[in-house]
């Protein structure tokens, strides 16, 4: 039996920990908004660098840089501590959070940005995590990283670096060079005129009506999950596409010439191309030649088909 001295022994330090607060840990958030701008010519770079929320970034006919968004903390101390930091200096522009040097382990900080910047911008460096990252009509992207969240990059150029993990990528209107690299994530790309090497697991990727620089290789890999792959007007590139356990799909436009060694197991590789030349064919594997030849097809998985395919 517990005694009444217990119990208050046992109920006194409950009530002094649930006055404490437990800062991060659930609990209510106190936000502020914010908003800064500051002159800034075409043809700039931006460096932004977030520790815990999303950022979005679009391009604009103005020579400024306007920083907007919200910050948020779990008390009204905190949140007077996170710094928003935007530096101007010439061609050079950086965005920071400025996390609190002694703010608790687990608090709950955050910044969310909206940032404009003017349309023929270098993004050089755009970071983030546990938030998504959306970059839109801007002229040049370099490098994006985040985690637990999307990268969406849309009416954009550049030799982009893309990684996330846990979320989707999505490139759209894109032209250059994309390296993109997530986890337990989907990825699509329509519209891309350049080069494109994609790495992930767990998640399918699409790749529609694109066109690939001559001469570069697309590369494609995922696991346990399906490729799809629609060639734009022209093939004038090598495809080297590789799952596990999901189909592969690729259509190139009527008439094109290529090289195509495919191969799975478990499963059956079909080919719709005209005037094909076969040097070996079984029900698992494909080698020959469309057209009187061309670009390499390299297709491989396991436990899924493979289909080649016209537009």
């Amino acid at each position: 039996m517990i005694t009444q001295a217990a119990r208050r022994t046992i109920i006194l330090p409950l009530l002094l920990l649930a006055g404490c607060g437990l800062e991060g840990i659930g609990g209510p958030r106190e936000t502020e908004d914010f908003v800064q701008s500051h002159p800034f010519k075409q043809g700039g770079r931006v460096l932004i660098e977030n520790f815990n929320g999303p950022v979005e970034v679009s391009g604009w006919d103005e020579d400024r840089i306007e920083v907007a968004g919200a910050k948020h903390a779990s008390s009204k101390d905190l949140l007077a501590m996170l710094r928003i930091d935007v530096r101007v200096t010439g061609d050079l522009a950086e965005v920071r959070s400025v996390r609190p040097t002694d703010a608790p382990r687990y608090a709950n900080l955050g910044v969310r940005y909206r940032i404009k910047v003017p349309r023929n911008t270098r993004l050089d460096r755009v970071l983030s995590s546990n938030g998504g990252i959306t970059i839109e009509n801007v002229d040049s992207v370099s490098r994006i990283k985040t985690s637990n969240g999307p990268v969406r990059v849309t009416r954009a150029k550049g030799d982009v670096d893309a990684v996330t993990s846990n979320g989707p990528v999505e490139l759209r209107e894109f032209s250059g060079g994309a390296t993109v690299v997530t986890s337990n994530g989907p990825v699509r790309a329509g519209g891309v005129s350049g080069r494109l090497d994609v790495t992930t697991s767990n998640g399918p990727i699409s790749v529609d009506g694109s066109e690939f620089e001559r001469g570069r290789t697309l590369r494609l890999r995922t696991s346990n999950a399906a490729v799809t792959v629609d060639i734009g007007s022209r093939l004038e590139t090598d495809v080297n596409i590789a799952t596990s356990n999901g189909p592969i799909t690729l259509r190139v436009p009527e008439g094109a010439g290529a090289k195509i060694r495919a191969a799975t197991s478990n499963s059956a590789v079909t080919c719709e191309l005209d005037r094909l030349d076969v040097r070996s064919r079984t029900k698992h594997s494909l080698d020959a030649t469309a057209a009187g030849g061309g670009p390499l097809l390299a297709l491989t998985t396991s436990n899924g088909p493979i289909r080649i395919g016209k537009r």
